[in-house]
């Protein structure tokens, strides 16, 4: 075989192999953007969630300070309910 035509085709494979390594490599890094373009809008929304959450909980502990005599009464008389059905039951046994 003549070197010539050896060195055509030498070339010839190698810049094939070249080009499908650049296409397969563009199409990994458009997939990969892809992905993190959807991380990235999934992100946004927990994060304008959790200020959500983050609003009620301070909603709550503000009702809770000014209204934290009606708990108080609410959780002492519920569980002066619980107490007395704990001494009907240990009367019963």
């Amino acid at each position: 075989m003549d070197t010539t035509v050896f060195t055509n085709v030498l070339l010839s494979t190698l810049s094939i192999f070249l080009i499908s390594i650049t296409i397969g490599f563009l199409l990994f890094t458009i997939y990969i953007i892809l992905v993190l373009r959807k991380i990235h809008s999934f992100l946004n929304i927990i994060k304008k969630e959790s200020e959500k959450i983050s609003q009620d909980i301070e909603n709550v502990r503000g009702k809770i300070n000014t209204g934290g005599t009606v708990i108080a009464s609410s959780a002492s008389y519920l569980l002066s309910l619980l107490k007395k059905k704990a001494k009907k039951s240990k009367k019963i046994n």
